[in-house]
């Protein structure tokens, strides 16, 4: 039974770290092509799982090159333009999508119609200014963007910084609940020293009223006195 429970906790374990062992840094690529030969491409460094597929065939070329032109990866398509539809029918344009493991000698992009260039993007992910800007992120410059920046790039890590880039990080979660905590204990806190004012407040005011009343009875027993040993009586006169 242990030597089943150990097993159960190791595969749990393994379970856990899966994700974080197949997460690598990767260069993610959308394309818009046109049949009329225009293209339209964003780009980014993120963290995720490079694509599995490869195909080697096609009239469509994407090449990641280096700063001499050498291709460092390069895959080919073959787009027809036809929408699945019932009946298919022609398309405008067509979607590629591609996450490749990053290479820090990447420098360009190039996309190729029948071996004839279509268009060019060279590579803007890091230019080491302490400005978090343009393709940069905390994956792809770490120097300039931290975690913590809107930079488009969700790293939910348990890693005490809150990422504002993700729908859920714990990260944040976890602090959110701490400010909430945080609030509560001030509110707290405020609503003591109030309550403990009006009691002190409350007990002068009792303790004034008294000494009134007091001195008002002094006083009347004075004036009582002053009549009964008939000796004339002066009151202050009256303020207009």
């Amino acid at each position: 039974m242990k030597l089943k429970t150990k097993i159960m906790t190791a595969i749990l374990i393994a379970l856990m770290l899966l994700p974080l062992a197949s997460a690598e840094v990767v260069l993610e690529v959308n394309m818009l092509v046109f049949e009329s030969n225009a293209a339209a491409m964003e780009y980014k460094v993120t963290e995720g799982r490079a694509s599995s597929y490869s195909n080697e065939t096609g009239s469509y070329m994407l090449s990641v090159n280096d700063a001499s032109g050498a291709p460092l990866w390069r895959r080919n398509y073959d787009i027809g333009f036809v929408l699945l539809a019932n009946p298919p029918r022609r398309a405008e344009y067509e979607i590629i999508t591609e996450k490749i493991p990053y290479n820090e000698k990447m420098y360009e992009i190039a996309f190729y119609k029948d071996n004839k260039l279509v268009l060019r993007k060279y590579l803007d992910v890091c230019d080491y200014n302490l400005k978090c800007d343009k393709k940069e992120n905390a994956v792809s410059c770490p120097s300039d963007c931290s975690v913590s920046d809107f930079d488009g790039v969700c790293i939910a890590k348990e890693d005490d910084i809150c990422d504002p880039d993700c729908i859920s990080d714990i990260d944040c979660a976890r602090q959110e609940k701490e400010r909430s905590q945080a609030f509560a204990l001030v509110s707290i806190a405020m609503s003591v020293i109030i309550v403990a004012l009006a009691v002190v407040f409350h007990r002068k005011r009792k303790k004034i009223v008294h000494l009134f009343e007091k001195a008002k009875g002094a006083y009347e027993r004075y004036i009582s006195e002053l009549k009964e040993m008939g000796k004339p009586v002066k009151r202050y006169p009256r303020r207009r």
